[in-house]
């Protein structure tokens, strides 16, 4: 975390983050207000509620140039909740959306202390793009939330004096199920690999192959 004096009161802070978590929920619903989820869930999102029915029944045919990521978690949820596949996708869409908020306010509390993730997570929740695109039921919102928490499991490692082989294999297998959902995102992981390996680079090559579950 920051180490500097916060402007903000803790208690304080965290009450305007739920009060903006609150405002960017209603924001994400607002697209929604009068019209049919069915015209909502449609081109590629339509493609990955499609792929997502193949995994639970693959009698089918799975549709072409979709990357099973949000699909194969869409199927576990299809699997357990009374639901239609158009409102769950709809509803993880949106979840997702909010968490992204959360998600900016940690990695940027971490970094800047709790005024700037707090501006950092004001910010995310009212821009009209991401208010707009998170009930679409694409991946751009679960890209979002395993990134930044990528980053600030990354970023705490790295202010460790030793790190375990089992917190590398957890940044490795976020970074795996980051590319699973956005092919183009594992780029993402080679400066964490070869940060890594330049931490460990004066503690012998024991500790430096510990660093490959990274990439």
């Amino acid at each position: 975390s920051a180490m500097r004096d916060e402007p903000i009161a803790p208690r304080t802070a965290y009450a305007l983050l739920g009060l903006t978590l609150a405002v960017g929920c209603y924001l994400r619903w607002l697209p929604l207000s009068g019209i049919s989820l069915s015209s909502v869930i449609s081109g590629d999102s339509l493609e990955y509620q499609l792929l997502a029915e193949f995994f639970l029944d693959t009698d089918g045919s799975p549709p072409g140039n979709r990357y099973p990521g949000l699909p194969l978690f869409l199927t576990m949820l299809y699997a357990l909740l009374p639901f239609s596949h158009t409102s769950i996708q709809v509803f993880v869409s949106m979840s997702l959306g909010v968490a992204v908020i959360a998600c900016t306010f940690r990695l940027a509390a971490s970094v800047g202390g709790l005024s700037v993730g707090l501006a950092a997570a004001v910010l995310v929740a009212l821009h009209p793009d991401m208010t707009n695109n998170a009930h679409l039921g694409l991946t751009e919102e679960m890209f979002l939330v395993l990134f930044l928490t990528l980053l600030t499991i990354f970023l705490y490692s790295e202010g460790l004096q030793r790190i375990t082989w089992w917190q590398y294999s957890l940044i490795g297998g976020l970074g795996g199920v980051m590319a699973m959902v956005r092919p183009d995102s594992a780029y993402a992981v080679i400066p964490m690999f070869l940060a890594a390996v330049w931490k460990e680079r004066h503690n012998g090559v024991r500790r430096i192959a510990m660093t490959l579950p990274v990439i």
